[in-house]
């Protein structure tokens, strides 16, 4: 589970962010799994997606508490490539296909 710093890949969650905070993010995602999986057990199933999206605001303090936004960048990007800023003029719409 703790491998040495040199054995990391060289992406921008593992070169850019410490590995206790790397650990720390990804115990957080852990407890909020098992809290989603202990409601969906429960009766109180129906609560779920109330909880699911009570998970945007821990995602929001997390960003200005626990982790910079650098940080949060790095660690909660969608893919392995993580843009740091975006293009002028570009945005989600313009890589969408129009009909």
């Amino acid at each position: 589970m703790f491998v040495p710093k040199k054995y990391h890949p060289a992406e921008p969650y593992a070169t850019r962010v410490k590995t206790m905070r790397m650990h720390m993010f990804t115990l957080i995602q852990l407890v909020c799994l098992g809290l989603l999986w202990a409601v969906k057990m429960s009766n109180f199933s129906l609560a779920l997606p109330f909880v699911l999206i009570m998970t945007i605001p821990l995602r929001m303090l997390m960003t200005g508490r626990l982790f910079t936004p650098l940080e949060m960048k790095c660690l909660d990007a969608d893919d392995a490539k993580v843009t740091f800023e975006e293009e002028p003029g570009m945005d989600v719409y313009n890589e969408s296909p129009l009909p």
